[in-house]
């Protein structure tokens, strides 16, 4: 993607999102013993879900964009998911391939999940999240998402 356009994502776009997504569950009637929020960009969008939802949250930090890190399930993490429902969330299910990787992982552990993320790109088709809030197609309209937490310090000191 070259030069694509910022697209600014507000706390209120993310509030609205997971709303959203929250009404998805609550239609779906699945309810998930605990939320696993996928690093760097689904900590805070996970921290809502908990409080909302009233579940325990864990955190695994999977990155492929930014730095290329993977950690591994720690025995807590095991423990957490083992037999149980998790709802895995993310800012963003972009070309999939994060979600396909956490997949593979929670199924060697026998649990049902599901996959939850604000913004999901339609133009990649690898991975299709059971909840999101916002649907875009980076194929016919190529756009670089800002999240609040990616630029807050930015928007502060030129607001000055």
């Amino acid at each position: 993607m070259k030069n694509p356009n910022k697209t600014y994502y507000t706390i209120q776009d993310m509030q609205g999102d997971l709303l959203e997504i929250i009404r998805l569950i609550n239609e779906d009637g699945w309810v998930a013993d605990n939320i696993l929020a996928i690093g760097r960009g689904g900590y805070i969008p996970g921290v809502y879900l908990s409080q909302w939802l009233k579940k325990p949250l864990y955190t695994y930090h999977y990155s492929l964009r930014d730095m290329n890190r993977s950690d591994e399930f720690t025995h807590d993490l095991v423990t957490a998911c083992t037999n149980k429902k998790i709802l895995v969330i993310d800012d963003i299910c972009d070309n999939g391939n994060t979600f396909k990787i956490i997949n593979q992982l929670l199924d060697q552990l026998n649990c049902e999940s599901k996959f939850a993320c604000l913004i999901y790109n339609i133009g990649e088709k690898n991975f299709e999240p059971d909840y999101w809030g916002l649907e875009i197609n980076k194929r016919e309209k190529p756009e670089w998402i800002v999240y609040p937490w990616e630029e807050w310090h930015r928007s502060k000191s030129t607001s000055n």
